[in-house]
């Protein structure tokens, strides 16, 4: 099994508004990944899926082949974008 490496990746967290968040992730100064986190709301008509969470709303995907030259799901990016959010990485 290959180890999905994030080390690779340098990103940059930027707050766009009270509740938006835009993460990108670079090789080597090169953008890779662009993700987009928007707050959770308070109150669901429907069953929350977090509470006072950050959730990805949007992404891009700018060099296609960075998921099968690193090993990598698209998935990974998601979960490492909501560790930064929460400062645990």
């Amino acid at each position: 099994m290959v180890m999905k490496n994030r080390d690779i990746f340098t990103y940059e967290l930027t707050k766009m508004d009270d509740g938006t968040i835009r993460i990108i992730f670079s090789i080597n100064d090169r953008e890779q990944v662009i993700l987009y986190y928007e707050k959770s709301k308070r109150k669901w008509v429907n069953k929350p899926l977090t509470m006072d969470g950050w959730r990805c709303v949007d992404g891009k995907v700018i060099i296609p082949d960075v998921y099968e030259d690193n090993n990598i799901e698209p998935k990974d990016f998601v979960m490492w974008g909501q560790e930064i959010i929460r400062g645990t990485i």
